[in-house]
């Protein structure tokens, strides 16, 4: 009685007859597991993009909705660069001309060419273009691409090396996609989210303020460690802490003021300064007039001085005043 391992080993490639043969000897459910996952595995594709999508539109930047939408870009223009090279390789699949008792799934008709793998270049294509808009789901999607990869030889549709290669094109167009692509894609998102109905590329951003010169001037911050009162117990802000309960916004300071001392520190008019000035004339200025002695003043305006009593003197007794006659009613 011949063994499927005898039929397999036919096809030219050992790990390939290895695969195939754990796929036959395999349980049942294993076998009905990556039958259906090989086959219906790429429809998780499309709630894949559709939670990327949502998370960026919930987050409001337009980086992760541009990253969310490389992800199909990216997928579809790696897939028509498989379909192209499997139409200039015409490699056959390996599951042609072995017995269909070597292998568990179903092969394609003729036609229809092994290098590289589709599903492999799709599922890492796709994985990778997620994994740059969702860091912390890269284990799990890295997985599900590479147990895409190994379901195709272990149904016995492809080859080792056309998933390999099929894995390779996929992870190099989503870093493409990733390196050049991003901040073009950035910038259709900011320019068209306004334009977009009910938000479908997320909030637009909002203008920018015209620039001022009192946004030079911004307030700092009162830095004071959590646990402890913020200023001296006068109401006054301590320098150098952080008051985890203040405003984080800056707010511009007022216009200062220049006294008339500090009237030089004006920038001078280019207009005035462009401008000829006439030459100036000498003005004569009247002398002034002569001002009298201060010894004469002095004698001119005697001033009344208390007299002072001698020790000697008795002291002189106290006037009252007078008392000024009541007014007729």
């Amino acid at each position: 009685m011949t063994t499927a391992w005898s039929h397999a080993s036919s096809s030219g490639s050992g790990l390939y007859d290895a695969i195939t043969s754990l796929g036959v000897h395999s349980p049942g459910f294993v076998q009905g597991l990556l039958l259906a996952y090989t086959k219906y595995g790429l429809l998780l594709v499309v709630p894949l993009v559709a939670l990327l999508w949502w998370r960026a539109r919930a987050s409001g930047s337009a980086e992760r909705m541009a990253l969310a939408l490389l992800v199909p870009a990216g997928t579809l223009a790696a897939y028509l660069f498989s379909e192209v090279l499997k139409t200039m390789v015409h490699e056959e699949r390996p599951c042609r001309g072995l017995p269909v008792d070597s292998y568990i799934g179903e092969c394609p008709a003729p036609g229809d060419w092994s290098f590289p793998s589709n599903h492999s270049v799709i599922a890492a294509s796709a994985a990778l273009g997620a994994v740059y808009a969702w860091r912390r789901a890269m284990p799990w999607l890295l997985s599900l691409a590479a147990l895409m990869a190994f379901s195709r030889v272990f149904v016995g549709a492809h080859f080792p090396h056309d998933v390999l290669g099929g894995l390779f094109f996929g992870a190099a167009f989503a870093w493409l996609a990733h390196r050049f692509a991003l901040d073009r894609a950035t910038g259709l998102v900011e320019r068209f989210a306004g334009r977009v109905p009910w938000r479908l590329l997320g909030t637009p951003p909002e203008p920018a303020e015209p620039y001022s010169a009192d946004d030079d001037r911004t307030e700092l911050i009162d830095r004071v460690p959590a646990g402890r009162p913020s200023g001296d117990g006068r109401g006054n802000p301590v320098a150098g802490r952080r008051n985890p309960t203040a405003d984080r916004r800056t707010r511009p300071l007022p216009e200062p003021r220049l006294s008339q001392p500090d009237q030089h520190l004006r920038q001078p008019d280019p207009q005035r300064r462009s401008q000829p000035q006439p030459p100036r004339q000498p003005q004569s200025q009247p002398r002034p007039q002569a001002q009298p002695p201060r010894r004469a003043l002095a004698q001119q305006q005697p001033v009344d001085r208390p007299v002072r009593p001698r020790p000697d003197q008795p002291p002189l007794p106290r006037q009252r005043p007078q008392q000024q006659p009541p007014r007729p009613r």
